[in-house]
């Protein structure tokens, strides 16, 4: 197996309460990211930069940082919704990809695994992976990961285990609306 990087972001909670609140339909400078017109509820993320394209619901709130979780979607501070991106130091297959994500994820506080399947992602080879960890507070979390051309990308749904179910059919709207840009 190759030698690839997994980054772990523990400290995400307070990336998460520290949101920025306005530019829910605005593009960001160099025009890397936009935000188009509502249809069916949904807005078009496109990042020119990370080559992916997804829907999200109008009204989320939505933030960009410039590492490896480049974007994400928040209804209120009970739902999030992030996607990330890492660029691959070898062209792993889809299961030595899968080790690396449990291995980095059995780390978490509490951690606690529900389910994996596989699944397909923008139509590449993909699985889930569903679990309870704790951060400030504990959260039900369902991940997707896939990998094309040296990356690995993977999205990320969670919220409080009691209210996960709430908006599950949200999160796999945009799980599915998911698009690569690139060949």
């Amino acid at each position: 197996m190759g030698v690839y990087t997994f980054h772990k972001y523990k400290n995400l909670d307070s990336k998460i309460n520290s949101l920025n609140t306005s530019g829910n339909k605005s593009a960001t400078t160099g025009n890397q990211t936009s935000s188009g017109k509502a249809v069916d509820g949904y807005l078009d993320y496109i990042n020119s930069f990370r080559q992916i394209k997804m829907k999200y619901p109008e009204g989320w709130v939505k933030t960009e940082y410039e590492n490896s979780v480049f974007v994400e979607f928040k209804k209120d501070p009970d739902w999030d919704f992030n996607v990330f991106a890492e660029r691959l130091t070898s062209n792993p297959t889809l299961e030595e990809y899968k080790t690396k994500v449990l291995n980095g994820i059995k780390d978490y506080k509490s951690y606690k695994f529900m389910d994996s399947q596989n699944t397909t992602l923008n139509n590449l080879p993909a699985f889930t992976i569903t679990f309870l960890a704790t951060f400030n507070k504990e959260y039900k979390i369902k991940q997707v990961y896939t990998v094309r051309q040296n990356h690995g990308y993977g999205l990320t749904y969670r919220s409080p285990p009691d209210l996960f179910d709430e908006q599950l059919k949200t999160a796999d709207n945009m799980f599915s609306s998911f698009e690569i840009l690139t060949d």
